[in-house]
């Protein structure tokens, strides 16, 4: 399936499989807009993924 500029939510990103979909996306192309409740974890998954030249926005619940 093709992602590439396709802007897709992902709620429980910082850990387990929406971290994991999250890597997946972007190597597809996606933007994506995560959110958790860890900030730290948010940011530090956001630099990860920036590298691959996606959108990424970061929204923390808390």
């Amino acid at each position: 399936m093709n992602f590439t500029n396709k802007t897709i939510l992902i709620t429980g990103a910082s850990s387990d499989i929406g971290k994991e979909c999250a890597t997946q996306l972007v190597s597809k192309g996606a933007n994506l807009i995560i959110t958790a409740r860890s900030k730290q974890e948010l940011n530090a998954l956001s630099q990860q993924l920036t590298t691959r030249h996606n959108n990424i926005w970061v929204k923390s619940s808390l």
